[in-house]
């Protein structure tokens, strides 16, 4: 049995072996330090040959420990496996912290556009990275994606120094966040089988639960959309907010455009004859989008503001669009009273103007350009016609309410 002290260190390191398990040692180095070893043969007849490898520090382990582990590797060893072979291999085993970092490169940047990509990174330096991000990729179990989720889930993810942390305050979560995560890590995960960093059909994250989300459809009513009119009208007499960025708000309200679409609109986009605009890039692709006269008419509102800028709704910065409008935006909405109202529930306001209006659920969905390219094709049947009639009137209809606000007439400023 190898003792558990008594060890005197000589001039050269020394092995002691154990009396009750052959092939299990303790080294003794010159500096007194004791480190445990297993030596076993790999392989038969003349290609078999001799691996020792350490097992631990004793300190770090107990005798028993040590004559354990010993134990499993000349168990191991004895039905042809190489359990140092196997170490080594996992020790090289990609982390986490790398599937993110290949998934981002070789995946998100290349195939994703660039708002899509920093969601990506948000959720993966504030969630996966704190909680997974040690951990090798091929360990990862179904069990521990639940737990991380449920992190994610209670907004409990980030250390109390992360950036995203200011001031204390609560941290965002909730089961939105959780299911975005999740979705990513299954992505991620599909990525690493491919990349035979896992075993195919082993993805821990296809039976982890999802969160119930409860969908929040908001739109505004005749009376919000007046009240909305009149913070407006309020905001362009004061000043308070930029005639591009009052431009935008109008011109969303009035289209149901996506806010990226409206921002990135260039003057030379827009087919003011035909009352068309041209999104070489959106969230579906490149399209077309019918505006109506209404819009059209924000647009010549802006037309006297235009400079060298070529973004329709101009920032501050030379050649550079409107980059946010939440500040605006936040403003107007406390001013009407709407401080519930996202500008995304404007999207939601022009189509269930045009459901209430007895409109086509696929001319709606032509209006608002969120269908799939398989799902345009089943429209393309569709005649402009019906379509050019529906956004005029879904328009006609919010600038009555927007008009009604102030008491003026509707079609004059």
């Amino acid at each position: 049995m190898v003792p558990a002290r008594g060890f005197e260190p000589r001039a050269k390191e020394y092995v002691i072996w154990d009396e009750g398990l052959a092939g299990f040692g303790s080294r003794v180095m010159p500096t007194g330090r004791r480190t445990y070893i297993v030596q076993y043969r790999v392989g038969g007849g003349r290609a078999a040959r001799s691996r020792k490898a350490s097992l631990g520090r004793h300190g770090l382990l107990s005798p028993d420990q040590a004559r354990s582990l010993a134990r499993d590797w000349l168990t191991k060893a004895a039905q042809g496996n190489d359990p140092a072979a196997e170490r080594a291999a996992n020790t090289r085993a990609p982390t986490m912290a790398e599937l993110c970092d290949r998934y981002l490169a070789d995946h998100a940047r290349l195939h994703k556009k660039p708002r899509s990509v920093s969601e990506d990174e948000r959720n993966i330096t504030n969630h996966i990275l704190p909680l997974l991000g040690k951990r090798k990729v091929a360990d990862v179990t179904t069990a521990e994606i639940d737990r991380a989720l449920a992190v994610v889930k209670g907004g409990r993810s980030m250390p109390p120094g992360h950036p995203d942390r200011r001031g204390g305050g609560e941290l965002r979560g909730g089961p939105f966040i959780a299911n975005r995560v999740r979705a990513l890590l299954s992505k991620m995960f599909t990525l690493a089988e491919r990349w035979r960093w896992r075993p195919d059909g082993s993805n821990p994250v296809r039976f982890a639960a999802k969160n119930p989300e409860r969908p929040r459809e908001v739109f505004l009513k005749s009376g919000e959309l007046q009240r909305l009119g009149a913070a407006l009208d309020r905001a362009q007499e004061t000043g308070d907010v930029s005639p591009e960025a009052l431009g935008a708000i109008r011109f969303l309200t009035l289209t149901g455009c996506r806010v990226s679409e409206a921002l990135s609109l260039r003057w030379d986009d827009v087919d003011f004859d035909r009352s068309i605009a041209s999104l070489p890039d959106s969230k579906t692709g490149a399209k077309l989008i019918r505006l109506p006269e209404a819009a059209m008419q924000v647009l010549r509102d802006l037309a006297p503001h235009r400079s060298d800028n070529p973004y329709i709704f101009a920032g501050k910065n030379e050649h550079r669009p409107l980059t946010d409008l939440k500040g605006p935006w936040s403003r107007i909405r406390k001013s009407a009273g709407l401080e519930h109202v996202r500008l995304y529930d404007l999207r939601h306001t022009v189509a269930s103007i045009g459901v209430a209006l007895r409109y086509s659920l696929p001319i709606i969905g032509k209006m608002l350009g969120h269908t799939q390219a398989a799902t345009t094709q089943r429209y393309a049947h569709l005649a402009d016609d019906p379509l050019a009639e529906a956004v005029e009137t879904v328009a006609a209809r919010i600038e009555r309410d927007l008009s009604q606000s102030s008491g003026r007439p509707e079609g004059t400023d």
